[in-house]
This record gives C-alpha cells, sequence and structure tokens, in this order.
C-alpha cells in the first residue's frame, strides 16, 4: 500500500484501481508535493482508460513551457515492452538534481505510456523544495524519451504540447513555425489557438518535412499560458537527414546564456553506430555564428566552418567552452527483455564572458560523435547570450 499522506490524489487513485466506490480515473503521474533535492521519492504513475506500453525509458525531467530536458538522459527502462491494463499502477524511485538545473522550483515530470498517435504521454507538476508560479502548458520534441530522440526528423517534425494541469486546458491565442535554420521566412506555420489539451496529458503538433532538403532547421513557438497567463516560449532545432545517425543535444540550464556556466549534454542510440564490442567514439561540441549545414562522412553537420567553429575546436573560444572535446561513454540499458547500448557525452559547459558587446549575441551550438564505429551529429540548437 503506498503511503498517502502528502501526496496529490494518491487517496482517490488507490480507491480507483482497488475496486474503491471512485470511478476509473484519467491517466496521471502522482508524486509528494513537495520533494527535496538529491532526496529518491516514489512516483505512481496511473494507467488511463485506454491503457497503454511502458515504450521509453520511464521518466524524465524537463524546464517547464520550453520543454527542455533536464535528465535523466540514459536510465534502465523497466518494464520496457509490458503491456499496460487501464488502471494500472507503477511505481518508480526518481530523484530531482541535488544541485543546478531541476534542484528548486516547480518543473515538468513526463512519462510516455504509448505512441505520440495514441496520446500515451503522461505529465505532472513536480515542486522540488518551495513551488513557483510557471506555465502549465509546454512544447518538446515528443520522442525526447525515445529511441529517434525527436531532434532526427524524415518525413514529419513532431512535438508535444502538453497540460500538467487538473483540468484540460485550451490555449487562446499562439502559433508554432519551422524555419530554415539562418532564414527570416518560416516555411510553415502552425496556429496553436484553440487547441484543447486534457489534464495531465499531451497532443501532437505536426510539421510535414517531406518536401524538405536534408539541413538544419528550427522550431520556434510562442503562445500565453492559459492558467497563469504567462507568455511562453519555445524553441528546439531539428537536422533532416536521411543517413545520419541520432544524436540528441540537450541543454538543461536552458538555452538563454547567463553569466556562469551552462552545461550541456547529449546522448545515442548505439544501434545506430558499429557498436559491437563498443568502439571508442570521441565527440566534438561547437559554436557557429553562420547558419547552415556542411556534407561530410556521407551524412551532414548542421554548421559551415565559420570562424567560431575553428575557434572552439582549437581553444575552445579562448576558454569559453570547457570539456568540448573528448572521449564518449558506452552504457548499457535494460530494454525489454534485452539490452541497449547507448552513447553519452556529459561535463561540457558553455561560459559568459560577461562583455557588454556580446550581450544578445546569437549563436548555435552543436556536438558530433566520430571514431571507429562510425560518425554522427546532432542537432543546431540556437543559443543567446543574456
Amino acid at each position: 500500500m503506498f503511503d498517502c499522506s502528502h501526496v496529490r490524489s494518491c487517496c482517490l487513485l488507490v480507491m480507483a484501481v482497488f475496486g474503491g466506490a471512485a470511478p476509473l480515473v484519467a491517466q496521471r503521474i502522482v508524486v509528494p508535493s513537495p520533494v527535496q533535492a538529491g532526496v529518491p521519492f516514489q512516483a505512481v504513475v496511473e494507467v488511463g482508460p485506454q491503457g497503454g506500453i511502458l515504450s521509453r525509458p520511464p521518466l524524465f525531467l524537463l524546464r517547464p513551457g520550453s520543454g527542455e530536458l533536464i535528465g535523466p538522459t540514459m536510465v534502465d527502462a523497466y518494464p520496457v515492452g509490458e503491456s499496460l491494463p487501464p488502471g494500472r499502477q507503477i511505481a518508480f524511485t526518481f530523484t530531482a538534481p541535488a544541485i543546478g538545473a531541476g534542484s528548486q522550483g516547480s518543473l515538468l515530470l513526463l512519462a510516455d505510456l504509448g505512441n505520440n498517435v495514441s496520446g500515451g504521454q503522461v505529465v505532472g507538476q513536480l515542486d522540488v523544495g518551495a513551488a513557483t508560479v510557471v506555465s502549465r502548458t509546454h512544447l518538446f520534441p515528443t520522442y525526447i524519451a525515445g529511441d529517434d530522440l525527436g531532434r532526427i526528423i524524415r518525413n514529419e517534425a513532431i512535438l508535444s504540447l502538453a497540460n500538467s494541469d487538473a483540468v484540460a486546458r485550451t490555449i487562446a491565442n499562439g502559433q508554432a513555425q519551422l524555419f530554415a535554420a539562418g532564414v527570416a521566412t518560416p516555411i510553415a506555420t502552425l496556429s496553436l489557438a484553440g487547441l484543447t489539451v486534457d489534464k495531465y496529458s499531451a497532443r501532437r503538433v505536426a510539421f510535414d518535412t517531406r518536401a524538405l532538403a536534408d539541413g538544419a532547421y528550427v522550431v520556434r513557438a510562442a503562445w500565453t499560458d492559459p492558467v497563469t497567463g504567462i507568455p511562453v516560449q519555445a524553441t528546439h532545432g531539428l537536422l533532416k537527414s536521411v543517413s545520419a545517425p541520432a544524436v540528441a543535444l540537450d541543454f538543461p540550464d536552458g538555452k538563454v546564456l547567463r553569466p556562469g556556466a551552462t552545461r550541456v549534454e547529449a546522448r545515442a542510440v548505439g544501434v545506430y553506430f558499429s557498436s559491437a564490442g563498443m568502439p571508442a567514439m570521441s565527440y566534438a561540441f561547437v559554436l557557429a555564428l553562420q547558419p547552415g549545414s556542411t556534407p561530410f562522412a556521407g551524412s551532414l553537420v548542421p554548421f559551415v566552418a565559420d570562424d567560431l567553429v575553428l575557434a572552439s575546436l582549437q581553444n575552445g573560444v579562448g576558454g569559453v567552452l570547457a570539456n568540448h572535446v573528448g572521449a564518449a561513454t558506452w552504457t548499457s540499458v535494460r530494454r525489454g527483455h534485452g539490452l541497449r547500448d547507448l552513447l553519452g557525452v556529459g561535463g561540457i559547459s558553455v561560459g559568459h564572458p560577461n562583455l557588454a558587446r556580446i550581450r544578445n549575441l546569437r549563436v548555435r551550438g552543436a556536438l558530433v560523435l566520430f571514431g571507429s564505429g562510425g560518425f554522427g551529429a546532432s542537432q543546431a540548437e540556437e543559443l543567446v547570450f543574456q
């Protein structure tokens, strides 16, 4: 029996599952409120009336509104592949970061109980320490928790518009636009106005990309949160490449660079590389000024070799970048009845020189993986020095 003290809706949850008077409730994540940074807690995922399949690693922590992934980037995915009947409870032990991004305030917790078509994504608010006023609607790549990682696109670019509130919410105004990197005119615009998202759920927002050439793209979205009235902006880079292995680049501290250091992480699924024997793989993270992409090694990289790229490789732009080159780490995690090899990169940081002349400077960050196992590139993400 789960401890119902200080847990949102837990008693109703237990009644619904074990035959009490309450009807079967919709899917949701039940967590203590608040939790302490760095201290493990139990999160209970309730499967909704449609059932589902636990097809992704279990729980992910995201920045509210803009949807950047905080963590975990790699995690054992038990019981992946298991069919989940309606009303099923799944309990996971989860820990908010002890320091840095995700260690305080209100955040978004994500579980994936199916695919983007069946609406299997479940979201909830996680309060680490004191709750803060944040957006209750959020936009992030749909496959942020999946093997294809959401950043490498082929026929369509799919994002999730999520609602972490306790009632269904409708977006009154807003739009999402798809751009080629460095081009001011959007390729396509999707209105968010009038879209209703059920409580604790997500619905997909998709761009048809079949006619687009391989290259670097970006989705920019803006809307007003219907709960708090907060203006929200989300920017997510994408890379269209038929042959590129999927490499996902994440900025847990966000993409607005403030004085101090901004953390950068990346991950890739080993099946897209020659992963037999887990061969040595290296990485390089670069900043770029010029938009565009460059064919390389039968694939492409989402930048051109401008002066900032060369400075990144030579000396980390005079020390602005730390740990920007090095060796990627192999990790094996459970995937159903077997293991899946993943490549991970951590410890990269982008410093802020705190010089007046770079305020509001926009750059692009991207990462490449290379070695005897093959070659792959991430999407390029737009970064702004505040």
